[in-house]
């Protein structure tokens, strides 16, 4: 994988760990999974068997941020749905026609607003509920515990501790994200720091 994202100039950038978040697939599985339920109501063991019209419903959706459907936003063009969409000139061999570069820079240009418009109202909204902490490089953190319960180990997940550790910051991703290990030096993971908290016992002096 890393070769292949090599040779396509590809960054790889790990996401924190419970925090869907940082990850737009993680918002369109939910947007997915929403809609699936629509389809196999009782009987959940051909679900993929509706995926291809769930897909087509979303790339000709228009979405609420750009203000077009992801398939005009990608080809330049709607998707035809319906036979009646089709003219007999376009299937001719001779008449495929490029889209018109200039429409598509507009729609492009358009869409690209329309994010950073959203992004922005987007970022307000988030921090108005933001904790406003910054963790340096081998500082002591405890971090959120989700536990899952185990019924033949007569474990209750709302039981567990809210947190566990301490942990070590071992590597300082972003001012929100941060590589932990635990105090024999095995990796935790990468976590968001609206999971983390200072460890403040007396052992830590």
């Amino acid at each position: 994988m890393h070769r292949l994202a090599d040779k396509y100039g590809v960054e790889i950038i790990r996401t924190p760990a419970y925090h869907p978040h940082s990850n737009p697939c993680e918002r369109q599985h939910r947007t997915l999974g929403t809609m699936l339920r629509a389809y196999v109501k009782d009987n959940h063991r051909d679900w993929e068997s509706n995926l291809q019209k769930v897909a087509c419903a979303i790339r000709s959706a228009k979405h609420e941020s750009t203000g077009q459907s992801p398939y005009l936003v990608n080809f330049g063009r709607e998707i035809k749905l319906h036979g009646d969409d089709h003219k007999v000139s376009d299937i001719l061999p001779d008449s495929g026609k490029p889209n018109n570069p200039v429409e598509f820079t507009k729609i492009f240009e358009d869409v690209r607003k329309r994010l950073d418009r959203a992004f922005e109202r987007s970022r307000q909204t988030y921090n108005l509920r933001r904790r406003d902490v910054k963790f340096e490089l081998g500082e002591r953190v405890w971090r959120k515990n989700y536990p899952q319960s185990k019924a033949g180990q007569y474990f209750t997940a709302k039981f567990a501790p809210r947190f566990i550790g301490p942990f070590i910051i071992s590597k300082c991703i972003s001012p929100w994200a941060y590589e932990l290990k635990d105090l024999n030096g095995k990796l935790s993971g990468i976590w968001n720091v609206k999971d983390l908290k200072p460890d403040t016992s007396s052992s830590y002096d």
